[in-house]
């Protein structure tokens, strides 16, 4: 099986998620079906991961890296997005599942 690290663009959540949001686990976004698209293409889902990696840490842009048990993710904001994590932060993402030049996505 191949593994990848998938560039997540989305709405990050500090708060609870909706009621009705199911917290799935990162390695469920980083699923490929045999052709290589992401098993999870164009649904909305809902990840929680403890930041790794803080925002911009590793570039002049509001990237930052969470993960959980099973996984990670790299999560791309916008340059005027917020907030900004810390490492260690407990964080909710949510976002739709997809690909752009060629890297996973949360939109």
């Amino acid at each position: 099986m191949r593994r990848s690290l998938c560039l997540i663009l989305g709405a990050l959540a500090l708060l609870a998620p909706p009621a009705l949001a199911e917290v799935i686990p990162i390695s469920q976004v980083n699923a490929d079906d045999v052709d290589g698209h992401p098993v999870l293409w164009t649904q909305m889902v809902t990840v929680k991961g403890v930041v790794t990696v803080p925002t911009g840490l590793l570039s002049s842009l509001n990237d930052f890296y969470i993960q959980d048990a099973t996984g990670g993710l790299n999560i791309a904001q916008e340059l005027t997005a917020s907030p900004f994590v810390a490492a260690g932060d407990s964080v909710l993402v949510t976002g739709r599942v997809s690909v752009a030049n060629g890297k996973r996505t949360f939109v």
